[in-house]
């Protein structure tokens, strides 16, 4: 899940799978209009079926097996789980950095984990 700042009030849902040299993705974008004035529960439900990111419980993304030619499912492996904070890169820059957002705050109130 990823918010672009010069993309106000969108969150991107997308999913990437590479597997020998083989390269899939799937994503969505949704409007949530709180994305930079309030907290938000971002959810991840994830079993072998397939994913669903939702946004205060609302389904952004659902991912199935199967949605993207990658074999085989790389999603049945341990995964680790990256909150990252990135200004600039492709997506980030590709409208310039106003540089009057300095400086910023990236707060995470809780991350659970359930199995």
């Amino acid at each position: 899940m990823e918010y672009v700042g010069h993309s106000s009030h969108n969150v991107c849902f997308t999913v990437r799978a590479a597997n020998e040299g083989r390269h899939a993705s799937k994503g969505h974008s949704a409007v949530y209009p709180q994305a930079e004035d309030a907290f938000a529960v971002y959810v991840l439900e994830w079993d072998e079926n397939g994913m669903k990111f939702f946004v205060d419980d609302v389904l952004g993304l659902e991912f199935k097996r199967g949605d993207i030619a990658v074999s085989p499912w790389p999603f049945d492996k341990p995964h680790d789980l990256l909150l990252n904070l990135a200004i600039g890169g492709g997506r980030g820059a590709e409208k310039g950095i106003d540089g009057d957002i300095f400086p910023s705050r990236f707060e995470v109130d809780y991350v659970r984990v359930y199995q």
